[in-house]
């Protein structure tokens, strides 16, 4: 095996995602051109309001969202939230989002032959810390369409893929995996075709470990244990 390829699902809403990308950053730094990340999204937050009012009724859900996501922050020193997030700051979807990021990849996969170049993971990376950070809505297009100029992209150029229905076709693919891979939640990663996945705040070392037992036994050389 050449390479390791890993499909990357996540949700721009997801506070693991969003504190677990610098181990995603990290994998490629390591591994260079032995791992190749493609980019793929799971509506966790598809109906944001009832995935967070799971959490309690009325405003406590909303209250009880924001005081976990606080609490989950604390673990790390690398990032920040906005002290508004889910009391004012309520996105309604995640899919606006998704698929405003996934006309801007097949916009770049038109442009530039490697899987999902740096430029798509910083436009991703925008998104998430507009969010988590900054508190702005990135269910709102017209936050999406300052975040894609503010990273050289051309909004009117990702709502041509939209609304001509190529950005949707794209992320209904990342639906069909999703459900075809049995993907529990946000983030996943899936490697080795399948045989192996990692699910929800896997730490880098178990990341690490998994590639580095890929890349030293390819595909085919070893019969499964059964």
């Amino acid at each position: 095996m050449s390479c390791v390829h890993i499909d990357y699902f996540s949700d721009v809403l997801c506070i693991w995602a969003y504190g677990g990308q610098i181990r995603i950053d990290r994998l490629k730094q390591a591994f260079g051109s032995d791992v190749v990340v493609k980019v793929r999204f799971v509506s966790v937050f598809g109906d944001a309001q009832a995935h967070v009012r799971s959490h309690g009724p009325g405003d406590d859900g909303y209250i009880s969202f924001s005081e976990h996501l606080k609490a989950v922050a604390s673990r790390w020193d690398h990032i920040a939230l906005h002290p508004d997030l889910w009391t004012r700051i309520r996105p309604r979807t995640s899919v606006n989002a998704h698929l405003y990021l996934k006309a801007a990849q097949c916009l770049l996969a038109k442009q530039d032959p490697r899987p999902d170049p740096p430029e798509l993971d910083r436009f991703v990376w925008q998104v998430r810390e507009a969010f988590f950070k900054d508190g702005r809505d990135v269910g709102h297009c017209r936050v999406l369409d300052d975040l894609a100029q503010a990273n050289d992209f051309d909004p009117a150029a990702i709502r041509e893929l939209i609304e001509n229905g190529e950005a949707q076709a794209a992320l209904h693919q990342d639906t069909e995996a999703r459900d075809k891979q049995h993907i529990a939640g946000s983030p996943t990663l899936i490697m080795n075709g399948d045989r192996q996945r990692l699910y929800g705040n896997v730490g880098y070392r178990v990341m690490e470990a998994n590639i580095k037992e890929i890349l030293r036994r390819p595909e085919g050389v070893e019969a499964s244990w059964c």
